[in-house]
């Protein structure tokens, strides 16, 4: 069956295609018009097509969510609230892995700007890093940082309070009596990373815990990362009182490797970690965890990027910092006692 157009509706609802279009795109016609276009949409089994629409009005209703690891923790948590704040203000979502280890960007480009995105959410800094924000600028179109950022001067961005929660969380370990750490980190060019070892450093200076009582091991951001850098903790002797995982992934590591070689914990070594997951709250003990907020992160980047998307003036960057919650669970002894 032929689908119907514009034209069969005016056709058949008796009026021209000037009112019908006037009808479709909300504007205010008369209502008998109304009804008898109403009638015939209904009649004709009439269904817009959104690329001639997007054609139109060379922009979409869509907001673009870009990140280059579609297997991250981080996002899926975040992004349930992103979406559900977005369709309830009539903004679909478009989600698209971005590969910045590709040279030629065109294509990835071209597709992006041919959706007619009105927004866009960026997980990764790397972005920055392209001409992504260079044509999003010029072409007018809002971007949101999410999680990480290249710095918080220049850019929107929403994140959790890294240097303050992994500040507090060392606080929390001194205070229980330990005094040597083993840290597992991703690189420091990463901001979230990078805050999270300051505030863990700041905090260890603070307390005068000696330098040569901290190890610190760095990787990229994968499960198999972590195994060598743990496995790479485990030959000091002694052993670190405590391991402290700045992401899920190296604490996923962390558990399997200790387990490996039947210490116990906390008893033979402590664990605490950011990020908190079903695992972590299952094993034995369960594990001591800086649980961060994701649905309140997804939903605040949310409502900024509608914010800037719906002003009539521009306005300064925001950076805005949602804190994370310390759960005290039973891999962490007190070694005060």
């Amino acid at each position: 069956m032929k689908n119907a157009t514009i034209n069969d509706i005016a056709h058949e609802a008796g009026v021209s295609s000037a009112t019908v279009s006037k009808y479709l795109n909300g504007k205010k016609i008369s209502d008998a018009n109304a009804k008898r276009i109403q009638d015939s949409i209904l009649h004709l089994h009439y269904v817009p097509n959104p690329i001639a629409q997007l054609l139109r009005k060379k922009t979409s209703n869509c907001i673009a969510v870009i990140l280059t690891n579609m297997c991250d923790y981080f996002w899926g948590n975040a992004y349930n609230e992103v979406e559900a704040f977005l369709l309830k203000h009539d903004y679909s979502t478009l989600l698209q892995r971005f590969d910045p280890s590709v040279k030629d960007q065109t294509d990835f480009f071209n597709f992006l700007m041919s959706t007619g995105i009105s927004g866009c959410i960026l997980l990764d800094e790397t972005s920055a890093q392209t001409n992504l924000l260079v044509l999003l600028q010029k072409r007018g179109i809002p971007y949101v940082f999410m999680d990480s950022c290249p710095t918080t001067e220049s850019y929107d961005f929403v994140t959790t309070s890294n240097y303050q929660s992994s500040y507090r969380a060392t606080e929390y370990l001194i205070s229980l009596g330990h005094r040597t750490f083993g840290v597992l980190s991703g690189p420091l060019t990463h901001y979230t990373n990078a805050e999270r070892l300051r505030g863990f450093t700041d905090a260890c200076e603070a307390y005068n815990i000696p330098k040569e009582n901290i190890q610190i091991r760095y990787g990229g951001f994968s499960v198999d990362a972590g195994y060598p850098m743990v496995r790479d903790l485990m030959k000091q002797h002694p052993l670190p009182s405590v391991i402290f995982s700045m992401n899920y992934y190296y604490m996923v590591s962390a558990i399997q490797e200790v387990s490996a070689r039947n210490l116990r914990v906390p008893d033979d070594i402590s664990l605490i970690t950011f990020d908190d997951d079903d695992l972590f709250q299952t094993v034995n003990p369960p594990v001591t965890v800086i649980r961060q907020d994701l649905p309140a992160i997804g939903r605040k980047t949310a409502e900024l990027l509608y914010r800037h998307i719906t002003e009539t003036e521009p306005s300064d960057p925001e950076f805005i910092q949602i804190d994370a919650q310390l759960i005290q669970r039973g891999s962490v002894a007190n070694l005060t006692k």
